[in-house]
């Protein structure tokens, strides 16, 4: 197995490239809290709790590899890794054995919506990066990539995003319609694979 730490997109470009093609099987968010709790306490509609909830995502691809994906404060960015390989072993503490985390899926009836789920059995055909133009000298040093852009075969696009206004203060997914206007002197698209 070759080994990944997490890193920021730019620095993730032969990971990405190994997913390219492949068929997306599962995506789920693992919430610091319990999904009802989650939503109470973070003001959360219940039906939103997939796409806002703080916590990391997991995207199961048809080989069996699962892709990380969090939130970075410390970077201003959004950092990516490889939770388990082809044949299920983890790369370091895969998500899904943590228990002080809890799972919330995408085909959730109750915690997400529809839209999610329909990327469930599509494609994935390339990606880009949504950056920052620093707003304050805080940021000047950090890479700022708030933004990860999966291109899908079927449905389009959809960004984790982590600062780029999805809702939430943390790490959280946003619908390309909801991103597409907030691109100009501020945010700017950077096209990866």
């Amino acid at each position: 197995m070759d080994s990944y730490s997490a890193a920021l997109p730019s620095q993730s470009a032969l990971l990405f490239k190994s997913f390219l093609g492949k068929r997306l099987l599962s995506m789920r968010r693992y919430s610091l809290s319990p999904k009802d709790v989650a939503a109470v306490e973070g003001g959360i509609p219940f039906s939103r709790v997939f796409e806002r909830t703080e916590g990391p995502l997991a995207l199961t691809f048809e080989d069996g590899r699962v892709l990380g994906m969090a939130g970075d404060d410390s970077l201003n960015s959004v950092i990516v890794w490889l939770d388990r390989d082809e044949a299920g072993d983890p790369d370091f503490h895969p998500m899904d054995e943590d228990v002080d985390i809890f799972p919330v899926d995408s085909s959730d009836p109750i915690f997400s919506i529809a839209y999610w789920n329909a990327f469930v059995g599509d494609f994935l055909l390339g990606l880009s990066i949504i950056k920052e133009n620093p707003v304050n000298p805080r940021l000047e040093s950090r890479p700022c990539e708030v933004g990860l852009c999966l291109h899908w075969k079927k449905n389009g696009k959809f960004v984790v995003a982590d600062g780029l206004g999805n809702g939430s203060l943390n790490f959280g997914l946003m619908s390309w319609d909801a991103v597409q206007p907030k691109l100009g002197s501020r945010f700017y698209e950077i096209h990866l694979l």
